[in-house]
C-alpha cells in the first residue's frame, strides 16, 4: 500500500508542478541561475525528513483541478474491487462540464474502465460514476474523500465534487505534506 501511495503521489506532484519549467537532474540553468518556476505555487520537500528545499506560494490556498481525481482513484481503489460492474446513473450522465466520455444512464462499465477515463482522459462523468458507486451517493462520497484527507493530514483541504472541476481547496504543502 505505500508503494502505491508513494506512486500516486510522484503522479500529484508531476501533474501539479507541469508547468514547471526545469530540468529534474539540473537544478540550475546552463547561466548558473536558479530554474524559472511559471507554476504559480509550488513546493519540494523532502518527505522523509519534511526538510522544505523549495517553495513559492506553497501555503497558498489553490484549486488542485485534476489532481481530486488521485483521491477519487485512491478510494475507488481502496473500497472497490477493479472488475465491479458500474451501472452509471442519472447525475454522472448528466455531466457535461470540462472533460467526459459521454457516459449514457444505465451504461454498465467496469470500475478499471472509469478510472482510466478519470486518470488518462480526465472524464469528469467517469468519476461522479465512480463516487456514486462506491458510496451509493456522489454527496457521500465526497464526504469519504475528506475524511480521508483529513486522515492524511490534509488539514486545508476541502473537496467539493469527485473530479476537482471548481471550488475544491488544497494548498501545495498540503498534497504532499502527509506522505
Amino acid at each position: 500500500m505505500k508503494k502505491l501511495m508513494l506512486s500516486v503521489f510522484l503522479f500529484c506532484i508531476m501533474f501539479f508542478c507541469s508547468s514547471l519549467d526545469m530540468a529534474v537532474a539540473a537544478p540550475q540553468t546552463s547561466e548558473g541561475q536558479p530554474p524559472k518556476i511559471k507554476a504559480s505555487a509550488a513546493s519540494l520537500i523532502d518527505v522523509g525528513s519534511g526538510q522544505i528545499y523549495f517553495q513559492k506560494e506553497g501555503d497558498k490556498r489553490r484549486e488542485p483541478a485534476s489532481l481530486t481525481k488521485i483521491m477519487t482513484a485512491i478510494l475507488a481503489i481502496e473500497k472497490g474491487d477493479l472488475k465491479d460492474v458500474v451501472t452509471v446513473r442519472k447525475r454522472a450522465a448528466a455531466v457535461s462540464m470540462g472533460q467526459d466520455i459521454g457516459l449514457k444512464s444505465g451504461d454498465k462499465l467496469y470500475l478499471e474502465d472509469l478510472l482510466k477515463a478519470a486518470l488518462m482522459y480526465s472524464a469528469n462523468d467517469s468519476t461522479v460514476a465512480i463516487g456514486e458507486h462506491i458510496a451509493g451517493e456522489h454527496d457521500l462520497f465526497v464526504k469519504m474523500m475528506n475524511d480521508k484527507a483529513k486522515s492524511l493530514g490534509m488539514k486545508n483541504t476541502n473537496f467539493a465534487n469527485t473530479n476537482g472541476f471548481h471550488h475544491q481547496i488544497i494548498t501545495p504543502q498540503q498534497m504532499i505534506w502527509p506522505f
